[in-house]
């Protein structure tokens, strides 16, 4: 409701206001919803007898990634027009039927998951004393 009413109505109402102070929307982070899914994946890696037991916590974490991304292509209104990704001419194939938001979206996903620690492991430095 709340975000009806600053991103639908209060802008409707006030059109105005809305173009001299845009804000984007913040995505909620990532981090957590992958930390859960990495060690789900890892208990059911080690046992696999507990594949029945996780299956609907990991359709609970996969509806959770696909409401993330989904908050991303709105989060997209901004960072689109900052990076200016209007036309996708210059792409070919499927790609340029694309929806430049949801492209931007999983780009943006994408990214989170190669940093450091999140699906990537942390590396460990081994000191080999002679």
């Amino acid at each position: 409701m709340s975000w009806l009413l600053h991103n639908y109505f209060l802008p409707i109402l006030n059109p105005n206001d809305a173009q001299v102070n845009p804000s984007p929307t913040p995505l909620r982070p990532l981090a957590p919803i992958l930390k859960k899914y990495k060690s789900v994946m890892k208990t059911i890696t080690r046992d696999a007898s507990l594949v029945t037991s996780y299956k609907p916590l990991l359709t609970a974490l996969f509806r959770d990634v696909e409401r993330w991304i989904s908050e991303g292509k709105v989060a997209a209104n901004m960072a689109i027009g900052e990076v200016g990704w209007a036309s996708s001419s210059n792409v070919e194939g499927d790609v340029a039927d694309a929806d430049p938001k949801e492209i931007w979206a999983l780009e943006t996903f994408v990214d989170l998951l190669a940093e450091k620690g999140t699906m990537v492991p942390l590396s460990k430095k081994y000191v080999i004393s002679i």
